[in-house]
């Protein structure tokens, strides 16, 4: 017979009983327990950063060292991780700008992975894609429509770098870019036309 396996409701009922010490000393705790929680406790609490850091600096970092571990340094390369660190930035902030340059970032860094590294496989291009995808379903979404001006230079430059790789990763990229811009390149960060 299995064990029944604990439910959310479960901690909530003990976490209701346990005083203010006790919730701070919890939560130092999960903090000391993993980097992961340390990025996302920062990222929810302390929104100015710490020594100039921004809550998304490390959600950057981790998708960086998912590609590029450190100087000459041949990284993992898989795009699950990037997407949990997006995910996790979210569930943080709520940040819906941060969230799009996060995304946006973890596909740029993966197109450069491929570009010095040489071609990978099928299911990582094909992650990469499920990333814009994402990116581009965020972007599209009615009240982050006006921030497109924000990163279209950025997806610009994708559909360079991205132009001719394989696995039809360079041809999706440069429909999506070529989409968003037919459809959204009249925003500006107001919200206005341009000029309006």
């Amino acid at each position: 017979m299995a064990a029944k396996q604990v439910q959310w409701s479960d901690i909530k009922r003990t976490l209701k009983g346990l005083d203010r010490n006790s919730l701070l000393g919890l939560v130092k705790d999960l903090f000391g327990l993993s980097e992961e929680n340390r990025t996302f406790l920062s990222a929810r609490f302390v929104p100015a950063g710490k020594g100039g850091r921004t809550p998304i600096d490390g959600f950057r970092e981790r998708i960086e060292k998912e590609f590029f571990p450190g100087p000459g340094k041949f990284g993992d390369g898989k795009v699950a991780p990037v997407r949990k660190a997006v995910r996790e930035f979210w569930k943080a902030t709520a940040d819906a700008r941060g969230t799009l340059d996060l995304t946006l970032h973890g596909v740029e860094q993966g197109t450069a992975f491929t570009s010095d590294f040489g071609d990978t496989d099928g299911p990582f291009y094909a992650g990469l894609c499920a990333l814009l995808d994402e990116f581009d379903k965020l972007l599209r979404q009615r009240d982050h429509r006006v921030l497109y001006p924000l990163f279209a230079e950025r997806l610009r430059q994708l559909r360079e770098d991205a132009d001719g790789i394989g696995w039809g990763y360079g041809d999706f990229v440069a429909d999506i870019v070529e989409r968003l811009e037919e459809d959204l390149e009249s925003t500006s960060p107001l919200g206005e036309p341009p000029g309006g």
